[in-house]
């Protein structure tokens, strides 16, 4: 009677990678699993996994073989559950970006409105904006402040703001009606300027 043949290579990676279930988990087989499965000894099926020439990498008993395939998916998912948080905060960058973008550009649209209606003297420079009340100037310097902020948190630049002029640092609600409106269309131009060179999204 002709010794019967097993396909051990498949068993092996049987044991080795176990069977996926319908939950996403995995059965890890035992070697009697095996043996009532394929109609082995158990004590055959024993010894081959005792046998370090089965598979690849050789110099490893089937036990090792499962537990360096174990770290390896261990590995394979804590990269791939990685790679998931850096797209989700690449799109939450992304967001943030945009909504700095567009609030500045309303603010600026506000800004204009009032700056239209600005009373001026000589040589166009700006006396007042009777149309402005001191309380909406400030809330359009804080909001603007903030969306920079933000804007430059995103693009990893330093978030505070100094001029060197005023001995290190500004409050732009103390400024005169034309030191305020240079201040906020150096901020609207620097905006501008981003927008220009592609680190701003106007589409989205």
């Amino acid at each position: 009677m002709a010794r019967r043949r097993h396909d051990w290579p498949t068993i092996f990676l049987e044991f080795v990678q176990g069977y996926p279930q319908e939950d996403g988990s995995t059965r890890w087989p035992t070697l009697k699993d095996i043996s009532d499965k394929y109609g082995i000894k158990h004590s055959q099926v024993r010894r081959r996994a005792s046998d370090k020439t089965d598979g690849s990498p050789k110099g490893l008993n089937w036990y090792e073989h499962r537990s360096r395939y174990v770290a390896l998916m261990e590995q394979k998912r804590l990269e791939a559950a990685a790679a998931a948080r850096a797209r989700a905060a690449t799109k939450f960058d992304e967001d943030c970006l945009s909504i700095a973008n567009h609030g500045m550009l309303n603010l600026k649209a506000r800004f204009l409105e009032l700056q239209a209606g600005a009373v001026k003297g000589p040589g166009g420079k700006i006396i007042s904006m009777p149309s402005a009340k001191p309380s909406e100037l400030h809330l359009i310097s804080n909001a603007l402040l903030n969306f920079q902020k933000a804007g430059r948190l995103v693009l990893g630049e330093p978030t505070e703001v100094s001029d060197t002029r005023v001995g290190g640092g500004f409050s732009i609600t103390q400024m005169t009606p034309e030191e305020r409106k240079k201040r906020i269309d150096e901020m609207l131009n620097r905006q501008e300027l981003l927008r220009q060179t592609g680190y701003v999204d106007t589409d989205s």
